[in-house]
């Protein structure tokens, strides 16, 4: 059973503030900003068994140190992080007709922020894991998603 372990579903925490205004001659802005809390590297369940810490003759490691242990196992928190986005639209009507316009630009501070990712099953005993933490380059280390920069979306529509 895994103890003091957080699922690794994105922010567990969200909050959000947003102006908007819309004027009589059919345009409309907004602005959002986004603050994102709690979000968590996916553990490997195999490094949280009985297993991490045998040798391959299946007794325990003679150089395991708890600490070092414990250590080397905390689930790793992302970075808080907070996005901006902006949306802008206006339409017209042309006789019968309406042309619509919209345009998103998100993330408009182009912050970089990790998403998600996963703890590597590569180095799934105490040795190997502690040698691979200790490395000036980890060889398996955890891999991450990261969020998109800046992006733009631009939309034309007629109706008729």
């Amino acid at each position: 059973q895994l103890t003091n372990t957080y699922l690794a579903v994105g922010p567990h925490n969200a909050f959000a503030l947003g102006l908007e205004y819309q004027d009589p001659n059919f345009w409309r802005l907004s602005a959002t900003y986004s603050y994102y809390t709690n979000t968590y590297l996916g553990i490997s369940p195999i490094l949280r068994t009985q297993n991490f810490l045998l040798d391959d003759d299946g007794l325990p490691f003679v150089e395991y140190d708890p600490e070092k242990a414990k250590m080397i196992l905390i689930q790793e928190r992302f970075a808080d992080y907070g996005l901006l986005n902006l949306t802008a639209n206006k339409s017209w009507k042309i006789e019968d007709m309406y042309l619509g316009w919209f345009l998103s630009i998100n993330n408009i501070l182009g912050t970089s922020y990790k998403t998600g990712g996963y703890e590597q099953s590569r180095s799934a005993n105490y040795r190997s894991l502690l040698e691979d933490y200790e490395a000036p380059m980890r060889r398996f280390g955890p891999k991450y998603w990261y969020g998109r920069g800046t992006t733009f979306f631009m939309n034309l529509s007629l109706r008729f």
